[in-house]
């Protein structure tokens, strides 16, 4: 009952604030060369037999704020293994190129590998791009869209490879709730083009807390539903996170 409970609060929390995780750092940035990183690890030794590893880089390079352009990277894995058995095991590497053709419309282009061995996948990789445009900009909150295709190529543990075009929509919400406290949240919606009941939803709220100007505490709750998954996988994913991150 409470993962019920949990998901629908993630899903209407969406709904009413419906900016990306691969975004919310660059919106922040200034011209050049922006880093950052965050790292946690949990070592139990005794009663509990327990390790866990969950480092996340971002680099973000920022080239023009005339025609803003920017360049930015996300590489992130998470390993966990309790006594002699994994329990977590999974990576993200995320590559944009941005580029603003006027002060409303953008256009991305991107590159993404990740894998997630508890959901068999072995690799998924993505390439392709979208154009964007900035809706609403204000002192209270700021809204984006974007719409493009992308091609995936998928393989899973069971050694199944597919081959597909995707459509890809987000939206994006940037909320400055205090000097000290904002709120990014995202929207994906990803059908393939050829059949629609194939389709992956993702949510990402992430409220980011500036302790001082290099170091800020985030808290994360993810939401990712898949249509089509194998038969003994569960179509959706919820995780709920927490990091101390380092700017330089």
């Amino acid at each position: 009952m409470i993962k019920y409970i949990l998901i629908f609060y993630v899903i209407l929390f969406n709904s009413i604030f419906a900016v990306v995780h691969i975004d919310s750092f660059n919106k922040q940035s200034d011209l050049g060369l922006n880093q950052q990183l965050s790292f946690n690890l949990d070592v139990l030794d005794g009663n509990n037999d327990y390790l866990s590893f969950k480092p996340d880089y971002r680099l973000n390079y920022v080239f023009s704020s005339d025609r803003y352009t920017q360049l930015f990277l996300i590489a992130t894995m998470q390993y966990a293994k309790k006594k002699d058995i994994t329990i977590q095991d999974k990576s993200f590497y995320h590559l944009r190129f941005i580029r603003y053709v006027s002060d409303t419309f953008r256009y991305d282009l991107f590159l993404q590998e990740q894998s997630n061995i508890f959901k068999l996948l072995k690799h998924r990789f993505l390439v392709g791009g979208s154009v964007g445009r900035n809706g609403i900009h204000s002192t209270i909150f700021s809204h984006s869209i974007n719409m493009g295709l992308m091609y995936e190529l998928e393989e899973l543990s069971t050694l199944e490879m597919s081959q597909l075009i995707r459509l890809t929509h987000f939206q994006q919400f940037y909320i400055p709730i205090t000097k000290s406290l904002n709120l990014y949240t995202i929207f994906y919606y990803q059908p393939d083009i050829v059949s629609f009941n194939d389709y992956r939803i993702l949510l990402e709220n992430r409220f980011v807390f500036k302790l001082t100007n290099r170091l800020k505490y985030s808290l994360i709750f993810d939401f990712d539903y898949d249509s089509v998954v194998e038969d003994s996988l569960s179509s959706y994913d919820m995780a709920i996170k927490q990091f101390i991150s380092f700017q330089f």
